[in-house]
């Protein structure tokens, strides 16, 4: 049986910058609210709909399918949004948003806030190359430089957080080929196994 390939997610800093997104209420969204990397979303509220706008400045390019808006949280089209669900469904919760397309020749596409909520501590830490935060009361990993996962403890999972370092998005390669396949655009994926 061959050893599943698990990549790290993250924003293809290769594209374009342009053009960029505004979220226009992102501040009163954000208002008191005590953020928890265990809630979805951050714990943000969704009951507002987050409203966002492009900023066009220069000639429109083509749209992304995802924009990065938090370390661990998207922008995401529908097109994405359906992709993700049909690869793994328990991985990921999504929240509309408001678009404003109003200085766009026309409508472009609807996008979804998206998380990934789903935590796993199925790092085999005897056989990897794991840097561990020091004079902290928990653990953390403040860097994996190669891993090998505990195939038993990630299960059936294409998507996943580590629990001890929750910034991190591990995707593996069924999740990289689909993402290929369709062309989505707007992500990296950097192989995270052991040489």
């Amino acid at each position: 049986m061959t050893e599943r390939q698990y990549f790290e997610l993250d924003s293809d800093m290769s594209l374009a910058a342009k053009p960029w997104y505004v979220w226009e209420n992102e501040k009163e969204i954000r208002s008191g609210v005590m953020t928890d990397r265990d809630l979805p979303f951050w714990g943000l509220p969704m009951d507002k709909t987050p409203k966002i706008k492009f900023d066009r400045k220069v000639v429109t390019r083509k749209l992304r399918d995802a924009y990065v808006v938090h370390t661990s949280m998207w922008m995401v089209n529908d097109r994405l949004r359906e992709l993700l669900e049909s690869i793994d469904p328990e991985a990921f919760v999504f929240a509309p948003i408001d678009m404003d397309y109003s200085n766009f020749d026309e409508p472009g596409p609807q996008f979804w806030l998206c998380d990934m909520v789903r935590f796993l501590d199925c790092v085999d830490e005897s056989q990897s190359d794991v840097v561990y935060a020091d004079n902290v009361p928990f653990k953390y990993y403040l860097k994996i430089k190669s891993m090998v996962v505990d195939e038993e403890k990630a299960g059936n999972a294409h998507a996943f957080r580590l629990k001890y370092s929750p910034l991190i998005q591990v995707v593996d390669e069924l999740f990289v080929e689909r993402m290929k396949e369709e062309r989505i655009k707007g992500f990296s994926f950097k192989n995270m196994m052991r040489n």
